[in-house]
């Protein structure tokens, strides 16, 4: 029997708008968004949610996101392809770089991620849930998946979805 996985599909925190003549890519956080981002770690730490590898958008919001998570080590790749990625290229990453891991985080952005972790709870998932995540998925939201099947089943993912942080 195959040891339980955990897929944490996260969006970044709120970032403030762009300035004349900087790129999207470059944008930070807002204050808001630094302070959502690092009250979700302390939830997350706290529960012992923690990633063994994070897949992380290469863009400033994403990897500000990430460092306000305050995790403790954890293995993260920063991905450059992550931040115009679609639905089927994220799943494609964490079929390919999944490996071993037990946990696995993907920080990204919208709509992308969104529709990532949607397609996800399309099968076996409670039907509440669901569709919470289909009405919306704000900066800093972060979805919980059980995963029954190897990283290398992603987008196929045999998953569930248990949570909606």
């Amino acid at each position: 029997m195959m040891a339980p996985r955990t897929l944490l599909v996260l969006r970044h925190a709120h970032a403030r708008s762009a300035l004349a003549g900087e790129r999207d890519f470059d944008r930070p956080l807002s204050v808001e968004g630094q302070a959502r981002a690092t009250q979700l770690g302390r939830t997350l730490r706290d529960r012992a949610v923690l990633p063994d590898l994070v897949l992380c958008s290469s863009a400033a919001r994403t990897r500000q996101t990430l460092a306000a998570l305050q995790f403790p080590a954890s293995r993260v790749e920063f991905v450059p392809d992550l931040y115009n990625a679609g639905i089927p290229d994220i799943g494609r990453l964490v079929a390919a770089e999944g490996g071993n891991a037990a946990k696995v985080m993907v920080v990204g952005h919208n709509p992308a991620i969104h529709g990532f972790a949607y397609d996800l709870a399309q099968h076996g998932s409670d039907l509440a849930l669901t569709s919470a995540l289909g009405r919306a998925y704000p900066p800093a939201t972060l979805s919980v998946f059980d995963v029954q099947a190897p990283w290398s089943d992603a987008p196929r993912l045999g998953s569930r979805l248990v949570e909606i942080l």
